[in-house]
């Protein structure tokens, strides 16, 4: 069997516990401090992130202010633009618009105007070409009453025609066509049935080839020149 070694009285010391209560407090004041130190370093390193964090927060937040700023001065910028060109091309659109108005109406009243003074030249020398046929044609008719005898009997006889009461009637003609006159009495009396002429009388008043007869119903006047006249006038107006 094994040997058991027993220790002899004399060997074994009371415990103190006034030591171990010492010794107890020391350990747990040094848990304490650590404690205190953890805890101080957990809260300083809190601090620090949360610091950190506010700091990212205000960068970022000042970047996003940054950025929206930016991103609405680059939109307003571009809406302004947008805009702007809009009403300049509405503006432009405008004035182009009322710059050929005005161009149209421009040349609506020169085209109007040019019209107005052609139809007035055309007129003008219509007329005058009738001016100029009336003066041709009133040659000719004195050319031909100055060699043609009949021409006064057939103004004569027309006046005839044209008077109402046919007796006492005082025919006036050219001194140059009193002879002429003279001759053709019997066959007008003849051909107007009635017919009484009181006096044959020259006047320098009356064109050749023409005659003024006057009575108590009044006068008619068939001289050359009294009938070129109202030509003239019905063809000038």
């Amino acid at each position: 069997m094994g040997q058991v070694i027993k220790g002899s009285p004399q060997d074994t010391k009371p415990h103190d516990f006034a030591d171990f209560e010492a010794e107890a407090r020391v350990v747990l004041d040094k848990a304490r401090e650590e404690a205190r130190r953890i805890v101080a370093e957990a809260e300083a390193r809190a601090k620090s992130l949360g610091e950190a964090a506010a700091r990212d927060a205000a960068r970022g937040d000042k970047e996003a202010r940054k950025a929206g700023s930016e991103r609405g001065l680059a939109e307003g910028f571009a809406q302004g633009l947008a805009e702007g060109r809009e009403k300049g091309n509405a503006e432009a659109t405008k004035k182009v618009t009322d710059a050929a108005a005005t161009v149209v109406n421009t040349l609506v009243v020169l085209v109007n105007d040019l019209e107005a003074r052609r139809m007035a030249l055309l007129e003008e020398c219509r007329r005058e070409v009738l001016r100029l046929a009336m003066r041709v044609a009133e040659r000719v008719v004195r050319r031909e009453v100055t060699v043609d005898p009949s021409v006064l009997e057939r103004t004569v006889a027309r006046a005839v025609e044209l008077t109402a009461q046919k007796n006492d009637i005082d025919i006036h003609v050219n001194p140059a066509d009193l002879d002429a006159m003279h001759r053709f009495l019997p066959d007008l009396a003849r051909k107007f049935a009635g017919l009484h002429v009181g006096h044959v009388m020259a006047d320098e008043a009356v064109s050749r080839g023409g005659c003024i007869l006057r009575s108590n119903e009044g006068t008619v006047d068939a001289d050359i020149a009294t009938q070129m006249e109202e030509l003239e006038k019905l063809l000038l107006g």
